[in-house]
């Protein structure tokens, strides 16, 4: 069962963003590594880290994932740069929680099948676990530059 939070919505973008949550959600279905919002409420409320992935250029669709392991108190990501190298770039840690916690094939992470449509939806849903971890990460940017990478190695 699939959740939809949302503020000001407008059909034409509930509609795509509907699409992906249901090809996301049968996905890691298929992949052992989606949980329930009933369990996830639960969860999150005592332990572990939620991660709002903004995954969507230009669009507030942002997914919710989330582990039982305190992410941001990792010693392997303590070194990583939290600052974004640039505008429209995102940070080292970032793109190390992309690919280690919400990469669709690589990730650990469990996906939880609730869309925020809009930051407002975002921020209602953080205030309901005030003390498990949070983090934003801007899949969007991180799929974008690769993407940009990928097609300028096959220019050059």
């Amino acid at each position: 069962m699939m959740s939809v939070l949302g503020e000001d919505l407008i059909f034409p973008f509930i509609l795509p963003a509907w699409l992906c949550m249901r090809r996301v959600t049968a996905q890691m279905r298929e992949v052992r590594r989606l949980v329930p919002k009933s369990e996830f409420m639960r969860r999150a409320m005592i332990s572990g880290t939620v991660f709002f992935d903004h995954s969507s250029p230009g669009f507030a669709f942002i997914q919710v994932w989330w582990t039982p392991e305190d992410v941001a108190g990792f010693p392997a990501a303590s070194h990583l740069s939290r600052l974004p190298q640039g505008e429209w770039k995102v940070s080292e840690f970032e793109e190390w929680c992309w690919e280690n916690y919400l990469h669709p094939v690589r990730g650990k992470a469990l996906f939880v099948p609730v869309l925020c449509l809009g930051h407002g939806a975002c921020r209602r849903l953080e205030r309901r676990f005030p003390g498990a971890k949070r983090i934003h990460v801007w899949s969007a940017l991180i799929r974008g530059s690769r993407l940009s990478s990928n097609a300028a190695g096959q220019r050059s």
